[in-house]
């Protein structure tokens, strides 16, 4: 059946559920019978409308009516969509979801991965700043600095429904933040100065992830995603500056555990290999930190907390293979 006689057939069916839920006890039944549409398209909308009209003689109650109706719309779609061939089986390209409410608003997401794939691949990032890409005011008289980011992050995942995968993923980062000079004169009396600030890290992560992807086309090519990954960090770091013209080394270990949620898109490029753009914008983290400064411990401290914010550094592309 065409796209035309499918709309027309969940306008019917939608119609005469809001027909039923308004009418009063008692009241006189309508039933829809699609007399002016393709004789194609008249049966299935008049059996689907008689089947409403009779489960009401009866006075269900409305939630009941509108689980009769929704199954009859889930079975008519489900017989007159395109279908697919995965493995030895044959599948609806239109993914069956649960709906949570009494209001169905069309939207549906098309079959992107089907069940039983796997996927390897790779994702990175990296980031770079320096003195001269920013602007700053007068009274910084020189500021001369650079930072850079690279992370690597290799997975393996399993599809174990259509669209929705499970997997780990491996990361390595590191951060090197160079502040070679730093002037900063507000008058005669407030001015300071800072000269070979050095701040590296390097963070090695595993993080157990879940992805859920909503088809945009019938091509299978197109495809939105949320990710949700609980991820551990090991983190080692070098904090370096002239203190009294002498040199002066905090070096710090640190254990964090992080909940983090991103959005992305995903985009075939081959049949089996695909082009994929997340970025984090909301997160939970909880950190341990331990901190030594020229060899001597100087303490311990623990921290926690969500953010939300877009962050440049936390821009992932990547590839990845389906087989």
């Amino acid at each position: 059946m065409n796209a035309t006689k499918q709309q027309w057939l969940r306008a019917t069916l939608l119609t005469a559920m809001c027909l039923l839920l308004c009418m009063p006890a008692g009241a006189e039944e309508t039933v829809i019978t699609g007399t002016h549409t393709p004789q194609a398209a008249e049966q299935p909308a008049t059996i689907a409308a008689d089947t409403i009209a009779k489960k009401n003689e009866a006075h269900l109650p409305v939630d009941t009516i509108t689980r009769v109706s929704k199954a009859i719309l889930d079975q008519i779609i489900d017989t007159e969509v395109e279908r697919v061939i995965v493995g030895k089986d044959t599948v609806s390209i239109i993914i069956p979801e649960k709906n949570y409410g009494r209001f169905h608003r069309g939207i549906f997401s098309y079959l992107f991965v089907p069940k039983g794939k796997f996927s390897f691949g790779l994702t990175a990032s990296a980031g770079k700043i320096s003195s001269d890409e920013l602007e700053m005011l007068n009274y910084i008289a020189d500021l001369s600095f650079t930072a850079k980011a690279i992370s690597i992050k290799p997975y393996l995942s399993y599809f174990y429904k259509h669209n929705k995968e499970i997997g780990m993923r491996l990361g390595i980062s590191n951060t090197d933040i160079n502040l070679e000079s730093l002037d900063v004169d507000f008058d005669d009396d407030i001015n300071f100065s800072l000269r070979d600030v050095i701040y590296k890290t390097n963070t090695t992560s595993i993080s157990v992830f879940h992805r859920n992807y909503v088809g945009l086309d019938r091509g299978h090519r197109f495809a939105i995603f949320n990710e949700v990954a609980l991820r551990y960090d090991g983190s080692n770091g070098t904090f370096s500056r002239l203190y009294n013209d002498e040199p002066k080394v905090t070096e710090s270990r640190s254990n964090s555990l992080r909940l983090d949620f991103s959005p992305g898109l995903c985009i075939f490029i081959h049949e089996k290999i695909a082009f994929n753009l997340s970025f984090g914008i909301f997160g939970w983290y909880w950190k341990r930190e331990k901190q030594t400064t020229n060899g001597t411990e100087e303490g311990t401290y623990s921290t926690s907390g969500a953010k939300f914010k877009f962050n440049l550094f936390n821009l992932n592309m990547g590839v990845s293979v389906y087989i």
